[in-house]
């Protein structure tokens, strides 16, 4: 399964985002901001 990085500060639209991609057979990773994530690259 491939990975996708979705950054959204908006909850509304991080679920809607993250439902939508993992429909389409991804992994979704969250993050509310660019910061959160790069930390653990």
């Amino acid at each position: 399964m491939k990975k996708i990085l979705v950054v959204e500060d908006n909850k509304t639209n991080m679920y809607l985002f993250s439902r939508i991609l993992r429909k389409g057979g991804y992994e979704v990773i969250p993050a509310t901001n660019g910061e959160e994530r790069s930390r653990d690259c």
